[in-house]
């Protein structure tokens, strides 16, 4: 499954072996997720709940300069992992507040919210947490964070709320240590049982995979950061800007 920034499209792909994506084959247009024509905001990550049943997207101004509008939007499935039976279920009001961005152990941006830019997205397995990847916009002093949400109401994106003794601040994770590395968190996938994630970073030749080890599954209270791989370096062949 696949999204574009500058469509309001899911894509689906058939893999005739599984988990090897040299096997791929479009599903077809008739297949895909067509997303609501009021999601005008570019589209980043998406995430699958545990049963395939519920499909979650993040959505952020494609301009570095003034990135606001970063919203979660989730929609229901009338069949597993079927995302042409997509169907809006709930989204997030704007994520660019103290409300959703501020107080919690990954620290406060100093300057304004909306030079953060989401661009990952996880759901636990019951639906009751949702964690958010964000990159810094501008100023590095934004800094990139992950951020840790209870959903009251399970998969139900109004009744998010911020985890404030939980969340990561990025500080000096990543391929070089740089700062400029630092800053560009995109997407993030959770191992099944919840205690490892691992989170792109989207730069050049600083490019990477790196890997956070949590103490307590879905649980971003406590942590270590155990590594990386750059993909610029790490690889036979040399890969940029990955999301």
């Amino acid at each position: 499954f696949t999204t574009y920034a500058q469509t309001t499209f899911v894509n689906e792909y058939n893999l005739s072996t599984p988990y090897d994506i040299s096997t791929k084959t479009y599903a077809g247009d008739s297949e895909r997720c067509e997303l609501l024509d009021s999601i005008s905001n570019a589209l980043y990550d998406l995430e699958f709940s545990s049963d395939g049943m519920r499909l979650f997207i993040v959505t952020r101004n494609s301009g570095s300069a003034d990135a606001d509008g970063d919203k979660v939007f989730g929609f229901d499935l009338t069949s597993a992992y079927d995302v042409s039976t997509c169907t809006l279920a709930s989204q997030s009001t704007d994520l660019d507040s103290d409300t959703y961005a501020a107080g919690s152990l990954a620290g406060t941006p100093t300057t304004e919210h909306r030079k953060h830019k989401v661009q990952g997205v996880e759901i636990n397995d019951d639906g009751t947490k949702l964690f958010l990847v964000w990159a810094d916009g501008v100023d590095d002093d934004v800094g990139a964070r992950l951020l840790e949400y209870t959903l009251s109401t399970p998969y139900d994106l109004t009744t998010l709320s911020l985890v404030t003794t939980a969340g990561i601040k990025f500080d000096g994770l990543g391929a070089s240590g740089s700062n400029e590395n630092v800053q560009n968190q995109a997407g993030m996938r959770f191992s099944a049982n919840g205690k490892r994630i691992f989170i792109i970073i989207h730069n050049d030749t600083n490019a990477a995979i790196s890997q956070i080890s949590f103490t307590n599954a879905f649980d971003s209270s406590s942590f270590n950061e155990d590594g990386f791989i750059n993909l610029f370096t790490g690889l036979s062949v040399a890969n940029r800007q990955p999301r």
